[in-house]
């Protein structure tokens, strides 16, 4: 909260992330490559692949692009299970069926 309303001035301050997710999401964009997993444009939002935003471990964190990151916010269980999948795979392998009933309208 701003130093106007009352608050500290740390950015962080009565956010529902932990300090330690702030210090990661270079490390992750940069390991990502700034490239969403959804769409494949520029991404530079960081996504809680769990929707636990006190799970900062690395394997649940992943770029997304900010309409993407939108998206995902809808039937999470799905979503989840998506990206757990897509998570396990080694750069540049597709398993079949991974895409199935997956729309993205960005």
């Amino acid at each position: 909260m701003s130093l106007s309303k009352g608050g500290t001035g740390i950015s962080y301050e009565n956010n529902r992330y932990p300090e330690e997710f702030f210090g990661m999401r270079k490390k992750i964009r940069e390991r990502d490559n700034y490239t969403c997993h959804l769409c494949w444009g520029y991404g530079n939002a960081i996504h809680h692949i769990d929707y636990n935003g006190k799970n900062n471990d690395e394997s649940n964190l992943m770029v997304l692009c900010k309409n993407c990151n939108l998206l995902v916010n809808n039937n999470r269980e799905h979503w989840t299970i998506y990206f757990n999948r897509l998570m396990v795979l080694p750069k540049g392998d597709i398993i079949d069926g991974l895409y199935d009933n997956v729309k993205v309208e960005v």
